[in-house]
C-alpha cells in the first residue's frame, strides 16, 4: 500500500492490487483529459465556422440559441473538466504549478471560461455573437494543447 511517484509519473508500488487501480484511475482521467480537449476544439471550431458561413438552416433565434447552448453546457463544463483532471495529473506526477507550461495552459482555461461567460453574457443583452470571440478561443485552445503536449522550457 505504499507507494511512490518517481520523476515524469512513473509509479512504482509494493501492492499490485492499490497501483492497478491506481493506474487505472489516472489512465481514466487522461482520458477524460484528452476528450475534453477535443470536444472544446470541436465546439470553438464549430462556432466559428457557423459564425463566419451562417447556415440558411438556422434562423436567428435558433443560431443564438444553438450557439449559446453550446458555450453554456458544452464549452464551459468541458473547461473546467479540462481544469480539473490537469489539475489532478499535475499533483499526482509531481509537477509544481509553478512550472511555465502547467501555469500558462492554467491560465489560458480560465481566460478561455471568463471569454465564454461574457459571450453568453453578450449574447443575452445584444441578441447576437461578437465575431471575434470564437476564432480566438480556438487559437487559444491550440496553443494550450501545443504547449502541453510539447511541455516547452520557456
Amino acid at each position: 500500500m505504499i507507494f511512490s511517484l518517481k520523476w515524469g509519473g512513473f509509479l512504482t508500488a509494493l501492492d499490485s492490487l492499490t497501483s492497478k487501480r491506481f493506474v487505472m484511475l489516472y489512465i481514466i482521467v487522461k482520458y477524460l483529459h484528452i476528450v475534453a480537449a477535443a470536444i472544446i476544439v470541436g465546439v470553438y471550431s464549430n462556432q466559428t465556422l457557423l459564425s463566419a458561413c451562417k447556415s440558411k438552416a438556422l434562423t436567428n433565434g435558433n443560431y443564438l440559441n444553438f450557439y449559446r447552448f453550446q458555450l453554456q453546457f458544452v464549452a464551459i463544463p468541458m473547461l473546467l473538466i479540462q481544469f480539473a483532471t490537469g489539475f489532478y495529473m499535475a499533483r499526482i506526477a509531481r509537477y509544481s504549478l509553478g512550472e511555465p507550461w502547467i501555469s500558462s495552459t492554467m491560465s489560458m482555461i480560465i481566460g478561455l471560461i471568463a471569454a465564454s461567460l461574457f459571450e453568453i453574457r453578450f449574447i443575452q443583452r445584444n441578441y447576437r455573437p461578437t465575431r471575434f470571440l470564437s476564432p480566438i478561443s480556438l487559437f487559444i485552445t491550440l496553443i494550450a494543447i501545443f504547449i502541453m503536449v510539447t511541455k516547452p522550457e520557456f
